[in-house]
């Protein structure tokens, strides 16, 4: 497995195409998007909201509080509170929750999957964790577990998975092994 450290971790959740460069240290893809274009599940873009009907195929939701992530269960978020979020200026966005309170949980449609990203929070600091070679869900749950996740949301990938970094040598590196459908995105993680 790969982990991306951002250094001053701080990260926002856009519906613009970043572009990386020098003061973004990572970009990643986070919400799945739907063929039509739209973002599955409930979305909030600092304050706005752009889509407020939660989905109860996606168990669990990020939240962008100053600047900060945390994850939470969608049993956890309900029409009121997402209001709330919108008002204080929050972000938020609803995908796959991985791991909760140092447990796995199962995510049913994902059987096919094997390529895998998820943003990590740990007791001490957060990262965004990718596996490097092909494998399973439980497996890559029980790696996350291994390597002491608190909490674990998963990022799109599949042939949406183009992400970038910036390197200590000054230059964009471009993560992600399929690449078909990046052009079609429509959400990231910046990180700083």
């Amino acid at each position: 497995m790969t982990g991306y450290f951002p250094v001053d971790q701080q990260v926002y959740w856009v519906r613009k195409r970043p572009i990386c460069h020098s003061g973004q240290s990572l970009i990643v893809p986070a919400a799945f998007t739907h063929p039509n274009q739209s973002i599955a599940g409930a979305a909030i873009e600092w304050g706005q909201t752009v889509n407020a009907q939660i989905s109860g195929q996606l168990n669990g939701f990020c939240v962008i509080s100053y600047l900060r992530p945390s994850i939470v269960h969608s049993n956890q978020m309900n029409p009121t509170k997402m209001k709330q979020m919108a008002k204080v200026g929050n972000s938020l966005f609803q995908q796959d929750l991985l791991v909760e309170n140092g447990h796995a949980l199962p995510i049913a449609h994902a059987a096919a999957l094997n390529l895998w990203r998820a943003l990590v929070i740990f007791p001490d600091r957060f990262e965004v964790v990718e596996n490097d070679v092909n494998m399973r869900r439980d497996d890559f749950q029980a790696a996350l577990l291994k390597i002491g996740a608190q909490q674990a949301i998963y990022l799109d990938m599949g042939t949406w998975s183009e992400g970038a970094y910036f390197s200590p040598q000054n230059r964009v590196v471009k993560i992600g092994k399929m690449r078909q459908n990046t052009h079609r995105q429509t959400n990231w993680l910046v990180f700083h």
